[in-house]
């Protein structure tokens, strides 16, 4: 069964290197992980967050939101 996901954050530092999802769950938040205050603004605006993956990097071989299960 997959899991029942509402919204998928998908930070980058430029939000225009993010592909097109397609998918409206997915909020692009702009995420340098060199700036405090730019780490901090998502992070308190994220408050529904149940599950944090922290990658540095792109997945080019699946779809991350179909592919999770319960």
């Amino acid at each position: 069964m997959k899991a029942r996901v509402r919204k998928v954050y998908a930070g980058a530092r430029d939000l225009n290197s993010l592909p097109d999802f397609g998918d409206s769950r997915v909020v692009p938040p702009q995420l340098d992980v060199t700036d405090d205050h730019s780490v901090r603004k998502p992070a308190e605006n994220a408050g529904d967050v149940d599950v944090l993956v922290n990658n540095a990097g792109t997945m080019a071989f699946g779809d991350w939101i179909t592919s999770l299960k319960t």
